[in-house]
């Protein structure tokens, strides 16, 4: 048979085993009894892979979380179609989100950084994040009071009244700095181009994740807010909740 109609009939018959999003055994060898070519085979199986676990990924996409029935059902699907399903650091946090939230018991693992850690110290979370604070702005929004004109003669008067500035109060974030946040069992801390701060666990009060980052309340001192996306923001608030 030429190769492109092995080819035709792998793909053909990989489509009809993996319609109802399983792969059997007998179906597995009757894929292996076709004799294409490996390559192809592999680029076959992935491309069919992603069509199964489509509807997995998508509702992972949507809750940014990870089951351990959604878990299970991806690595068995892979193992059938003999891919080597290798998660993302993104998958382990929408599991790790998951797994917090009901009641399963987990660990956190340690991650990579380039950044110089204390002795001692173990980094749970590393991050590319921008870092501001919470300041209140004062802004001069316009004059209170009165005001008028006497004329004494003509072509001169002269103002009279007691006109004072006002000013609004209002929050607003004051960007610092660029750079990489991190999370230790001992501090929460940033390292930027220019401005670097680090906070001690002991030292947060609270810490709330919103979908475009993280605010940290501390003990003294102004809010700090980290911006980054939505997962490693509720993923870095759940990580420091388990540390502390």
């Amino acid at each position: 048979m030429f190769r492109f109609l092995k080819r035709r009939a792998f793909k053909k018959q990989l489509k009809k085993a993996t319609a109802d999003g399983v792969l059997s055994a007998d179906e597995a060898q009757a894929l292996e009894a076709v004799g294409v070519d490996q390559e192809y085979a592999d680029k076959a199986r992935t491309e069919q892979y992603l069509k199964v676990t489509a509807p997995i990924m998508e509702q992972i996409h949507k809750t940014l979380r990870v089951s351990a029935e959604q878990e299970a059902e991806l690595l068995e699907i892979g193992k059938k179609l003999k891919i080597d399903a290798n998660f993302d650091d993104a998958f382990r946090m929408c599991r790790l989100l998951w797994a917090a939230e009901n009641g399963e018991e987990f660990h956190l693992s340690p991650v990579a950084t380039d950044v110089m850690l204390q002795k001692g110290e173990v980094c749970y979370f590393n991050q590319q994040a921008a870092w501001g604070q919470v300041k209140t702005v004062n802004t001069r929004a316009g004059y209170s009071g009165f005001s008028t004109s006497i004329r004494l003669m003509k072509g001169v008067s002269y103002r009279v009244g007691n006109l004072k500035p006002y000013f609004t109060s209002s929050e607003q974030l004051v960007q610092k700095d660029v750079g990489t946040l991190c999370l230790t069992n001992k501090r929460l801390f940033f390292v930027g181009d220019n401005r670097s701060t680090s906070i001690n666990l002991s030292r947060i009060g609270a810490i709330e994740a919103h979908v475009d980052g993280i605010e940290v309340t501390k003990d003294r001192g102004a809010n700090d807010a980290f911006l980054m996306p939505q997962l490693p923001s509720e993923f870095c608030v759940m990580a420091v909740r388990q540390i502390i």
